[in-house]
């Protein structure tokens, strides 16, 4: 019975007498406290995007009683409290409450006495009952947990997130006050299902104490774009289906997105410099979007350049002019600001907001437009375009309160009289918004609750039709034909394929958006202002109190300089390149919302300094002032779940041989292998020439399986690319998922040398890339270029170009402009189907190059959720989705002995032969062996290292046994393997120094499973005076493509359940990360963990008994 097991592990964490600190303790309570109500919800299938919610839904479900609910949510919530500078007697005090909450909890779940053998060895319970809120009669807003419903008296029962301990009922379907919102309780019924988080707005409370709002936000955290729910809104209707039309069909009318945005670069610059003129801003347009301004013949180009004179003329006249007159001063104008708001459940990125500092007076939004009035409302403006207002106007309403009251205007710079529009604020259409909005959000969670095991059923892209939404019209009913016609012309099979992966891209997209509730605190975007502080600081997942020491956001590039303070985390997570939001710190006002966002990109990072570039230069410094101290916190972006349901449409709409192909149904055209005698082929051995014959032969596609070192990209991609260049006339597209792997592309093919530079360029941020390539970046290589002539001239001369998914993704154009006979796509293994179908329809001809048996893409969604059962899909070889296009292709490949289309590097020469062994064996099915003898690095992968005294610098493979670390806070930190590390890494230089060789930054890597670790290591490490600039210590997943020639593994496992999270099996059981791990040493691994625990994994075991031991125990302080 589960409550005895419950009972059981509780009676031996208690009688546990090993001298354990009660931080770790506590740990172990609360993890245990999470599986009770895991397990008590287990068997609805929902996810939890918190434990608030799970909890109660339990409580809901088995009636639990009040003062259990409140002692469990009591320890939840003081658990989160503990800091450095809690005293024993409170940590004392609180574990003696989760001992309680746990054992009262499985009591009432289960309803199951306390066990006797429990009751001896429980502590003595604290004395603590809840306290009766007192309501007010009417209330802003209050975030609860909607539990269930009474649909006769119209009523949802809920309890409160800030006082869970009390019910709550809400009344619905009130005709005069929100029965606007009864189209949500449906979704909430019929989609949602219950639990679900509801945000209830300006709410009264009758004398018999029941709720009545006005109006209802479902789903809160799963923020949605102001313009997205705007653009539903269409004439006097309000369609939501077009909201998913529109991601999924291909982008229309580009040049009108062209047109806006070059509309908005004047906005920028005429704000910044008002006696600009359009000779001199001119010469800027080209460069907003060169690629399509170059799909313009003559006349059309000559159209779109008056065009944009006319609107520069008008805008220049409203800024100059109907601003002053509006009291709107430019230097108070914040360009491009972004907010979120978690109580409407919106964000969104205003043209401009108007803020006067210290007055509540003149505030405005204004929306630029750069389209033509059609149909408009009262106020003369379309629709759509006040709805949009009426959500900014919402938005700062969140962030700033009563602080400021903003007039709203949309600016019409197509316009030939009154460009400035006033939008006066309607409170029952904000309300309609958020209705719309909330019909979004069950439009998504209906999406992601398809199954790949449910396809039978009818589902929501089965009702996409035009007969179901007569009345849309224009181009949106163009969008919709069009997917109605590809979707019922498509197979049945191909349905239910593009059916089952959009329901996998949704559930992803939603828990990147608000995470789910396990032991890690995942909560995706909404960790921004779910998260506490010291949540985020343990997660390293925030920069904290950096200073501005230069800062010229207000010049083109838009940059800033912080450098690091004694209250920023040394050791926080974050990359050159990553997308961030930057906001004030304010000592009075700490939550990330209540301030406007920054967008920001991280072009420079290092140990005292960190260098952001903005979205949108900014002319008014006020906030730069006014703000000593800064935050910087990662940030989530939409793009790639969009475009990833275009590339399932484009197969969709796909030719249908290509489509076949794709999902093997059909076998790729069968050829013979040509011997291609070239010099590039000189250097391979005898197997990699005879496989490259095969991969240049295949007329259709080739997929070449490529373990670590095997030379996947420094031999074959190279020696491709070299065949094609110069003895074809062929174009070829070269893309990764990873620029660290564009950037061993570029440097495969440039040692090709002669004039190869001459003959590619790259798609891509210069800050992403690395400093030797950014001169082959194309928007350097079109600096120079004025004229549509010149750019298509150097597009057609670049016969290659090298790029990632996402950026070739952003750059569509190019394919229209340019034919690509030949793509290849290196990392493919990494790449999820739903990212590359699309994309790979478009070609004739394709080569994947992965390793499937190393780490695939990230999945947040558990590995059931993902799983396919199906049987049109089982034939395609669609077992889980979270496996990659490449794998499935390969294996049906070879299980329909397609073997002109398939092959398998197998000699390596990165690792040497002992290190390669164990991999081999294990993960390779012993197919993977060193380079031939005739090989000239064959000698150095097999000779055995120098004797030498200490045993760490002659053996190949070494363990070295250490202790658990109890005295880790949440068990994803081990002193004592840092210590150990420390000793290692102290060792290995002083050998290098001995021996007078260099320590470069390719000598040691240390991986470890947690960003913790990481910082307990670099913080050794650097207490050891160690210089870590020359060492990388990171995760497996950070690591994979890369090698060193030592790798130490902290494999830090403190205690049997953390195998979940170090090991991703295969689907034949394979352990994924120790594979990528071992296979990154060239010379020596050294592995450091606790033997008792680690034996408990037969994987783990096994490596441990072909590795020397030695111990360095005795040297630990």
């Amino acid at each position: 019975m589960q409550a005895d097991l419950f009972y059981k592990a509780l009676h031996k964490h208690i009688a546990d007498k090993q001298l354990q600190p009660l931080r770790y303790r506590i740990e172990q309570l609360y993890e245990l406290f999470q599986k009770v109500y895991a397990e008590a919800a287990s068997k609805e299938q929902l996810y939890f995007s918190s434990l608030f919610t799970r909890i109660a839904f339990v409580g809901h479900k088995f009636e639990l009683n009040n003062l259990t609910l409140y002692n469990a949510h009591h320890f939840r919530t003081a658990r989160k409290k503990i800091t450095p500078n809690t005293t024993e007697p409170e940590l004392q005090a609180l574990w003696n409450d989760g001992v309680w909450a746990i054992a009262e909890s499985v009591s009432d779940i289960y309803k199951t006495p306390i066990s006797d053998e429990l009751k001896q060895v429980l502590p003595k319970k604290n004395a603590r009952k809840p306290t009766k809120t007192i309501t007010k009669k009417r209330i802003k807003s209050m975030r609860v947990v909607a539990l269930a419903d009474d649909a006769d008296k119209q009523q949802i029962t809920a309890r409160k997130v800030d006082a869970p301990d009390e019910e709550l009922v809400i009344q619905y379907g009130i005709s005069d006050k929100n029965e606007l919102f009864d189209g949500t309780i449906q979704s909430i019924r019929k989609v949602f299902g219950f639990p679900v988080l509801i945000n209830l707005l300006d709410i009264s409370i009758d004398e018999k104490g029941i709720y009545s709002p006005v109006g209802i936000v479902v789903e809160p955290d799963f923020l949605v774009d102001v313009t997205a729910v705007a653009e539903v809104f269409q004439q006097q209707a309000i369609y939501p289906i077009l909201n998913i039309v529109r991601r999924t069909t291909a982008n229309r009318n580009s040049l009108k997105v062209v047109e806006g945005n070059v509309v908005n670069f004047f906005l920028d610059e005429i704000i910044a410099n008002p006696n600009i003129t359009f000779d001199e801003i001119k010469r800027h347009i080209f460069k907003i979007s060169p690629l399509d301004l170059l799909q313009l013949d003559d006349s059309q180009a000559k159209t779109f350049l008056a065009g944009c004179k006319g609107h520069f003329a008008r805008l220049k006249n409203v800024i100059l002019n109907e601003f002053a007159q509006q009291g709107i001063e430019r230097q108070y104008c914040y360009l491009e600001p972004s907010f979120y708001s978690e109580k409407y459940g919106l964000q969104g990125r205003l043209d401009i907001l108007h803020h006067p500092p210290h007055t509540r007076k003149n505030a405005a939004i204004v929306e630029l437009k750069s389209g033509k009035v059609f149909n408009p409302n009262r106020y003369q403006i379309n629709q759509n375009h006040y709805i949009q207002t009426l959500l900014y106007d919402l938005l700062i309403e969140a962030a700033f309160g009563d602080e400021i009251d903003p007039a709203n205007y949309i600016l019409y710079s197509q316009e030939k009289e009154r460009n400035l529009r006033f939008a006066p604020v309607t409170k029952i259409q904000q309300y309609e918004a958020i209705e719309a909005r909330n019909q979004l959000v069950a439009i998504e969670r209906s999406i992601a609750n398809i199954r790949a095991t449910e396809l039978d059923k009818q589902h929501f892209f089965d009702i996409i039709n035009t007969k179901r939404y007569p009345k849309i019209s224009g181009f949106h009913r163009s969008d919709l034909q069009t997917f109605e016609k590809n979707f019922a012309a498509a197979t049945l099979i191909l349905r239910k394929y593009f059916t089952a992966f959009a329901g996998f891209v949704a559930r992803e997209h939603l828990l990147a958006k608000i995470g789910i509730e396990d032991s890690d605190q995942l909560n995706g975007n909404a960790s921004l202002w779910r998260n506490t502080l010291k949540e985020k600081e343990d997660a390293y997942a925030i920069l904290f109190r950096l200073k501005i020491i230069d800062n010229q956001s207000n010049k083109q590039d838009a940059i800033i300089i912080f450098e690091r303070t004694t209250f920023t985390n040394p050791l926080a997570n974050f990359r050159q390149s990553d997308v961030v939001v930057l906001y004030p710190y304010d000592e009075n006002n700490p939550t990330p919302l209540q301030h406007q966002l920054f967008k920001c990109t991280i072009v420079a990072i290092d140990t005292r300094r960190i260098t952001v570039r903005l979205r949108a230069k900014q002319t008014n410094q006020t906030l730069f002032v006014q703000h000593e101290f800064w935050n910087i916190e990662p940030d989530f972006v939409d793009s790639s779940f969009n475009d990833m349901y275009r590339n399932l449409f484009l197969l969709l709409s796909a030719n249908e041989l290509i489509q076949q192909r794709l999902l093997t149904q059909v076998s790729p055209t069968q050829v013979e292998s040509n011997i291609i005698e070239t010099d590039v082929t000189n250097y391979m051995t005898e197997k990699q020439r005879i496989i490259f014959n095969k991969m240049m032969a295949a007329e259709d596609y080739f997929l070449l399986w490529g373990p670590p070192g095997t030379g996947k990209t420094s031999v074959m991609l190279r020696a491709a690319v070299a065949h094609w260049l110069y003895a074809t006339n062929d174009n070829i597209l070269l893309l990764a998922y990873t620029n660290r792997a564009v950037d061993e592309i570029c440097e495969a093919i440039e040692s090709l040398g002669g004039d190869i530079r001459q003959q590619y360029f790259r798609i891509g941020s210069r800050f992403a890339t690395d400093e030797r390539f950014r001169d082959q970046l194309f928007d350097q290589k079109i600096a120079a270029v004025h004229t549509r002539k010149a750019l298509s001239e150097i597009i057609q001369q670049h016969r290659i170009v090298v790029a990632t998914v996402a950026s070739i993704n952003g750059k569509k154009e190019l394919l229209h402009l340019k034919k690509f006979h030949r793509i290849i796509i290196d990392e493919a293994s990494q790449i999820l189907e739903p990212m590359l179908v699309g994309l790979l329809a478009q070609f004739q001809h394709f080569i994947l190059i992965g390793d499937h048996r190393q780490l695939p893409a990230v999945v947040a969604q558990p590995v059931a959720a993902s799983e396919v059962k199906d049987e049109h899909l089982s034939p395609l070889g669609l077992t889980n989705m979270r496996n990659s296009l490449f794998e499935r292709m390969y294996k049906q490949a070879v299980k329909k002995n397609w073997h002109w289309a398939y092959d398998h590097l197998s000699e390596q020469g990165r690792m040497h032969e002992a290190i390669m062994r164990f991999p081999a064996g294990e993960f390779y099915d012993d197919a993977l062996t060193i380079l031939p003898d005739a090989s000239p690095y064959a000698v150095a992968q097999s000779e055995a290292l120098p004797e030498h005294e200490n045993e760490l610098h002659c053996k190949r493979l070494l363990y070295i046994p250490t202790q658990v670390d109890f005295h880790s806070p949440t068990g994803k930190t081990n002193s004592f393997e840092a210590a150990v590390i420390a000793q290692i890494v102290q060792q290995i230089f002083q050998k290098f120094e001995t021996d007078n060789v260099p320590i470069t930054k390719s000598t040691i890597g240390i991986i470890t499973p947690y960003r913790a670790q990481i910082a307990q290591i670099k913080n050794t490490l650097t207490q050891q005076g160690i210089d870590t600039d020359l060492l990388t210590v990171d995760t497996v997943e950070r690591y994979q493509g890369g090698a060193r020639d030592i790798i130490i593994l902290s494999v830090c496992v403190n205690n049997p359940t953390q195998f979940s999270s170090l090991i991703t099996a295969s689907d034949d059981g394979k352990d994924r990360k120790l594979n990528v791990a071992l296979t990154r040493a060239r010379q020596q691994v050294i592995m450091v963990g606790n033997e008792q625990l680690l034996s408990q994994n037969i994987t783990y075991r096994k490596f441990i008994a072909t590795c020397e031991k030695l111990s360095l125990t005795p040297l630990l302080p």
